[in-house]
């Protein structure tokens, strides 16, 4: 039993590190496929929403742009939004927006805004995925589009998966342990049946063990 036990602990402990690697990559690899994800989205708000914004920047439609945003603030995963103009000058908001997400809040040069922007910012309530889209108008940027999604889901669903695998690797090391020790147990059967077996003949057949007797070795037979 106390070799059972020898196998078992480095079996358990390597699956529960093969599970915490497992969990570790998970969630890793999660959080990469929602961050593109989101910005695939953030750049599908703006091809769905482009003439407007066109057409209230040029306006100036502060009213307008902000109906917009309240509008798809509405999903769930969209918390805050914000529209500026080429200088960085809010034209309207919705939301709780982070110091990141603010017009007036970068300090980066109009050009490194160009091309867009993509960062993960840590709030009170948790992460979030902050998008800067620029709107053009005949190649030309004349504002930006500022989106912040909720990254919690992907927290939640990173938590589900961890659980799962620890649940599935613990599943595995309880069969491997019940497995083992049946195994032990079964193979101690069949060596001291053997030994009961071939026993009676040692003790008839001379030498050394015709001294022994039976006796001596009950303490084997017995275990």
């Amino acid at each position: 039993m106390r070799f059972a036990f020898r196998f078992l602990v480095p079996l358990l402990l390597l699956l529960a590190l093969i599970a915490w690697g497992a969990s570790a990559v998970a969630t890793r690899s999660a959080r990469t496929w929602a961050e593109r994800d989101l910005k695939a989205r953030a750049r599908l708000v703006l091809s769905g929403t482009r003439e407007t914004l066109v057409r209230n920047l040029a306006a100036g439609d502060r009213a307008g742009t902000r109906v917009l945003l309240n509008a798809l603030v509405r999903d769930e995963r969209l918390i805050a939004a914000t529209v500026c103009d080429r200088n960085l000058r809010t034209i309207a908001k919705a939301g709780n927006l982070p110091v990141q997400a603010r017009c007036e809040g970068r300090t980066e040069p109009e050009s490194d805004l160009a091309d867009g922007l993509d960062e993960n910012v840590r709030m009170a309530g948790g992460d979030v995925h902050i998008s800067w889209v620029p709107v053009e108008d005949q190649g030309a940027v004349i504002g930006y589009l500022v989106l912040v999604h909720d990254l919690s889901f992907v927290d939640r669903r990173a938590s589900t998966t961890r659980q799962a695998l620890f649940i599935a690797f613990g599943l595995v090391g309880f069969s491997a342990a019940i497995a083992t020790i049946l195994t032990a147990r079964f193979s101690r059967r069949s060596w001291t049946a053997e030994l009961r077996r071939m026993l009676p003949g040692l003790l008839r057949g001379g030498g050394p063990m015709r001294s022994g007797s039976p006796a001596d070795f009950g303490p084997v037979l017995a275990d």
